[in-house]
């Protein structure tokens, strides 16, 4: 969060919440609206939906309450900040949640960070969105996820490589956002 400040973008508190996060560059004119992986008993079911039933299907990611929730959030921004450059980031369910967003929204892109992605609908970022993952990341080695950019394991720990700190060890994101 602090090195979007650095680069002129401001929290917008009116529209963000626990999950979502906006932050606008005025001068920029743009918007990035940062999703949050899983964090409570709540997103392990949403997981767990999305693992058995995929996106689109009635019991599916797209239908859960953090999934709508996120919709909301898209749509304030729509309302607040017309005509912006949107950019949806997020790690793990929050990755997979942002890639889903900016195919929703057409001109965005989307950062993902070990994303969860349905081995039987999908097998590499989409054509909008810049995937990283981290090689010791239990989700990539199962699935041989085929990311844009992935970063080495700096441990043994499936955890430890899974988690949002191993990447700002290993990639220099100034020449992914540039």
């Amino acid at each position: 969060m602090n090195d979007l400040k650095s680069k002129g973008f401001l929290l917008d508190n009116d529209i963000s919440s626990r999950n979502n996060k906006v932050f606008y560059n005025k001068e920029e004119n743009r918007v990035v609206i940062a999703t949050a992986g899983t964090h409570s008993f709540s997103d392990a079911v949403t997981d767990l939906q999305m693992g058995v039933f995929g996106y689109d299907n009635p019991l599916g990611l797209k239908r859960t309450k953090r999934y709508k929730e996120s919709q909301d959030t898209v749509s304030r921004v729509r309302e607040k900040y017309k005509n912006t450059d949107k950019v949806f980031v997020g790690h793990s369910l929050g990755g997979t949640i942002a890639s889903q967003l900016a195919q929703e929204n057409k001109g965005s892109k989307a950062i993902t960070y070990n994303r969860f992605f349905h081995p039987l609908y999908e097998g590499k970022p989409k054509k909008n969105e810049i995937g990283i993952a981290n090689y010791g990341d239990p989700l990539y080695k199962m699935w041989r996820y085929k990311a844009d950019y992935v970063i080495p394991s700096r441990s043994n720990n499936p955890l430890t490589n899974h988690s949002l700190n191993q990447l700002d060890k290993n990639l220099n994101m100034e020449s992914i956002l540039s």
